[in-house]
């Protein structure tokens, strides 16, 4: 980093789960929560408007669910610089699986109880190796 505070996106369909992570993050020295999104649609669009270094990302949602979203942010080149870390409450499950396929950088567990993230790579394709940004 360049010393500057590390961006993040909230998205989550539960405003409170929002406001807990927020104030979290926020009492952390170099973290700046710049916004929050309950759907994969807004949390798009937030992307685009915010710029986040990381989006913090709840895997299941109405409407267009974190996969989705995940996908669209990290499919695209223009956000290349924005980390997806997906939030899940199960730490290994296929939705994680699909959301590291996807591009995102890793999870993070709801009911881990030290609230880690994992940084995982991806499955490569037939076994040869990939890029990963």
């Amino acid at each position: 980093m360049t010393g500057r505070d590390i961006r993040v996106l909230l998205v989550d369909d539960q405003e409170l789960v929002r406001r807990g992570f927020a104030a979290l993050l926020s009492n952390e020295p170099g973290i700046e929560v710049v916004a929050e999104a309950a759907d994969g649609s807004s949390a798009i669009a937030e992307t685009w408007r915010t710029r986040p270094d990381v989006v913090l990302m709840d895997i299941r949602m109405p409407g267009m669910d974190g996969l989705d979203a995940t996908r669209a942010i990290c499919g695209d080149d223009r956000l290349s610089a924005t980390k997806v870390l997906v939030l899940t409450t199960f730490a290994l499950d296929e939705y994680v699986y699909e959301a590291l396929r996807a591009g995102a950088w890793g999870s993070c567990s709801r009911t881990h109880r030290h609230g880690c993230c994992s940084k995982r790579s991806p499955p490569s394709p037939m076994g040869t190796s990939s890029s990963h940004r």
